[in-house]
């Protein structure tokens, strides 16, 4: 497998440029470390030794709470919607305690062979009515023992299996043997990468996970089959360059960040000239309560500083942040959940998929702060996108039932940043309701920042051009600065112009066309001496 080995490895260096091996200090430190510290809390709760403790004095109804904590913070599980998650077998076998904790530890530390203990338990938890999902049996043998067991998740197991020629080893439902041929397959690709320093199964977790990543955002996050279908060369016999030949298809992702360097307020003072103060009071409200919008008019530079204020509150920790944009066609389905078709054994089929906010929810679970951006907020129909998270942004320690099942709650360490541009719809338009649940955060054109930007030119003339202009316009239709921050201003101004600002204006002074003619470029041009 050296061709699919050489593929995966610069599939994780479109993650990480540089990546030479496993002992690559950003790539322990997003990818490694997670997992490894999920190891610890495992071994500490549900080791053979606190197990086999907890059996012997009955503890049962503890031994339950424990899988289930471990299971809600692990970013690998789907765990938003109880009835349908990873952990969904919890709560049928609750009714059962003593004889799922005892059939548990037999899975986990049983003597006989691995094959026949998971079809054991297998066999048993069917003949009781519980669900079993590849996820769950095999998340704590993996943990348990890393040296050899690996974690089942079902799409990225069949896209590395299918990459690697061994497609026909899974089953839709878990089985030993299927299990043990999987293990053997990742132990052959665990041997391929100890040229790179890989030790265990929690070290190709950390890889496999990487590479599938970075292949569903080359590829614009297309389905399974079509996944493998691009990132596959065509025949075995003459291996390709997997990433060139998916480049011509690549997408941009969604800015997503799983590094959480340190990002001050001082540094975005000097970066938008707002005062410290003012981003100290911002941040406390963002924290305070949960979710804040920044609004203004355009060219203020809302998403800038949206997006750097999240990188100040994820810094230092193992948070993340990640930015999605709203807009008029967004909706329950995208955001919360809902229907999607998806392929089972060949036919079409339709299942409950958790939208972009569950998704983030999920991968939230056990981390530092993580901030969701939601740019351009007031395009969508908020209270069509929200649903119930309209009631649970204002009370935030609660959990409510979900339109197609299972109950919900948001993350205490989950916080909220949206931006708004008044020019599209004032903030006074806005639902009550939503108003209550969010701090708004007003920005105003910042001349200060366009003086900063252009140390050695001379933009007094433009400052005071753009402050004629918005003194006729109402505040929520004011012009920014952010149009004018380009290093070629003196040669792009006239195209700046005419093209975005006096198109904008016209709308603005569309019942006052003697209120619009000093503004024209014919007119400005003679008073702009950017020098």
């Amino acid at each position: 497998m050296d061709w699919q080995i050489e593929a995966l490895v610069e599939l994780v260096r479109a993650a990480y440029p540089g990546w030479d091996g496993f002992a690559f200090d950003a790539f322990i430190s997003r990818e490694k470390e997670p997992l490894h510290k999920q190891q610890i809390r495992f071994t500490e709760r549900l080791g053979e030794a606190a197990f086999r403790e907890r059996l012997e004095e009955k503890a049962y109804a503890e031994i339950i709470d424990h899988i289930e904590r471990l299971g809600n913070a692990a970013a690998e599980l789907h765990t938003a919607n109880a009835s349908s998650g990873d952990l969904n077998i919890l709560e049928p076998a609750s009714h059962e305690a003593a004889a799922f904790a005892h059939l548990f530890y037999n899975l986990q530390y049983g003597s006989a062979d691995l094959t026949k203990r998971i079809n054991y338990f297998v066999y048993e938890a069917q003949q009781r009515g519980w669900p079993v999902k590849w996820a769950f049996l095999s998340y704590f043998l993996w943990l348990a023992q890393p040296d050899s067991h690996v974690l089942v998740k079902p799409r990225m197991t069949q896209w590395i299996l299918q990459f690697l020629g061994e497609r026909h080893h899974f089953t839709q439902s878990p089985t030993g043997e299927s299990y043990a041929a999987i293990c053997t397959t990742m132990q052959k690709l665990l041997g391929g990468l100890v040229i790179y320093g890989a030790s265990d199964m929690l070290d190709l977790q950390a890889f496999v996970a990487t590479a599938y990543r970075m292949s569903r955002q080359q590829t614009g996050g297309l389905n399974r089959r079509a996944q493998i279908d691009l990132d596959m060369p065509p025949t075995v016999y003459e291996p390709l360059d997997t990433t060139s030949e998916v480049a011509a298809l690549r997408e941009q992702p969604a800015t997503y960040e799983t590094t959480a360097p340190q990002h001050s307020l001082e540094q975005i003072s000097a970066k938008t000239h707002l005062p410290l103060t003012q981003l100290v009071n911002w941040k406390h409200a963002i924290e305070r309560k949960g979710q804040a919008i920044l609004y203004g008019p355009p060219g203020t530079g809302k998403t800038f500083l949206a997006q750097h204020l999240a990188r100040h509150l994820v810094g230092g920790g193992d948070g993340f942040w990640e930015l999605v944009q709203f807009h008029p066609a967004y909706a329950y389905e995208d955001f919360i959940q809902g229907l999607r078709p998806v392929e089972q054994n060949g036919a079409l089929a339709y299942e409950v998929v958790a939208g972009r906010f569950l998704e983030f929810c999920a991968r939230a679970q056990g981390r530092d702060t993580c901030v969701l951006v939601i740019d351009e907020i007031n395009r969508a129909d908020l209270a069509r996108v929200f649903g119930e998270l309209m009631y649970l942004l204002e009370y935030r320690e609660e959990r409510v039932a979900l339109a197609t099942g299972g109950m919900f709650s948001i993350p205490s360490n989950v916080l909220l940043i949206g931006t708004m541009n008044t020019a599209d719809r004032s903030v006074a338009l806005v639902d009550n309701a939503l108003r209550r649940r969010f701090a708004f955060l007003p920005l105003q054109p910042n001349y200060a920042i366009l003086r900063h930007f252009h140390q050695g030119l001379n933009v007094e003339s433009l400052i005071s051009t753009l402050q004629q202009i918005n003194a006729q316009l109402d505040p929520t239709q004011q012009l920014g600065v952010s149009f004018f921050l380009t290093e070629a201003l003196p040669q792009e101004i006239e195209l700046i112009w005419r093209t975005e600002i006096e198109p904008y204006l016209e709308e603005q002074f569309f019942d006052r066309p003697n209120a619009m003619a000093p503004f024209r470029w014919q007119t400005v041009a003679a008073r702009l001496q950017l020098q």
